[in-house]
């Protein structure tokens, strides 16, 4: 019997669509509880969706080669040239950040999987992070909405134990009107060793490991 094993890789622009079917799926019936399940994410086209692919960290995690779920992490050029940027100053910050004018920031846009896929969703999450610390970045970004659905799905994977709450942010988007989101921080300086504490971490380090051979091995591995 051949025993089929769920796999994380970098996106390819092909993965696209399949993506963008993870997203329709985890939109549809949503309510506070498969919002915390899979990820409550806003919209986004096909060309941009490509772009990211092409541009900033993008993971897909596979089963039996369809798509399961996917995470993207944008590069410091890209969130500098963006509106998350243009718009830090409408965040109400509650702490006070020590940065200097060459830090690099990443921002961790999405993380979707489809239902009862909690630890590959962990996997990635973890896989994408590290990527984007090892390539430099000493911040990572990131917001989880708050309101009007308060989603639960990014923070057990992320943030325990290794971000800190930084602020909040309201914006109001055409398809759902006003989101409120919580804004956190995730230093590169502190999630090397804070995220060694993670019951986890020897699963999580064994597997990346692997994950980086295999992506050192193509030659279209990303900067």
């Amino acid at each position: 019997m051949i025993i089929h094993k769920n796999k994380i890789r970098i996106a390819r622009t092909e993965d696209a669509e399949q993506i963008l079917e993870v997203k329709s799926q985890l939109h549809s019936d949503l309510t506070p509880e498969t919002a915390a399940a899979g990820g409550f994410l806003l919209e986004t086209d096909i060309d941009t969706c490509r772009q990211h692919i092409a541009n900033d960290y993008c993971l897909v995690a596979e089963n039996r080669g369809r798509i399961i779920g996917f995470g993207l992490v944008m590069k410091d050029q890209t969130v500098k040239n963006s509106e998350i940027w243009r718009h830090r100053n409408q965040v109400d910050w509650e702490i006070d950040l020590k940065i200097s004018r060459d830090s690099k920031f990443c921002y961790f846009d999405q993380l979707g999987f489809l239902p009862s896929h909690s630890r590959e969703a962990m996997k990635l999450a973890y896989f994408i992070v590290s990527m984007a610390f090892e390539k430099g970045h000493n911040y990572l970004i990131a917001t989880t909405v708050r309101e009007p659905i308060d989603n639960r799905a990014a923070r057990p994977f992320i943030f325990e134990g290794t971000g800190a709450r930084a602020g909040s942010v309201s914006r109001e988007y055409p398809e759902i009107g006003m989101v409120k989101s919580d804004v956190y921080i995730i230093e590169a300086a502190n999630f090397a060793e804070i995220v060694k504490s993670h019951r986890f971490y020897p699963y999580l380090a064994k597997n990346y490991r692997r994950f980086r051979a295999a992506v050192h091995s193509e030659p279209s591995a990303k900067g």
